[in-house]
């Protein structure tokens, strides 16, 4: 069986090549698991990216379609009060007159 110290040296190389055979194929497969992780964390922040940025569009087009509306929202408002001053001022002078 052994015969040579050097059949006892190819035994121990063989079992060395063995274990570093098994070590790099753990970190082979942890590294394409971290990459995996990679990939997938990526994808979601891309994902998430995109959401934020139709969300801020959505609410930029909201509120353009919101300050549309102001201008007639204000006239509206000045014309509401125009018609209480006039029937305010109205009111005042009926009660100015009937006091006389």
């Amino acid at each position: 069986m052994l015969e040579t110290s050097r059949d006892l040296l190819n035994i121990v190389i063989a079992f060395c090549v063995l274990w570093l055979t098994v070590f790099i194929c753990w970190f082979i497969y942890y590294m394409v698991s971290i990459m995996r992780c990679v990939a997938e964390t990526m994808d979601q922040v891309s994902k998430m990216t995109v959401n934020i940025n139709n969300f801020f569009a959505e609410a930029k087009n909201k509120m353009q379609q919101a300050t549309s509306y102001i201008p007639m929202v204000f006239e509206g408002i000045k014309g509401l009060t125009n018609y209480v001053n006039k029937k305010s001022k109205t009111k005042t002078a009926s009660k100015s007159k009937k006091a006389k």
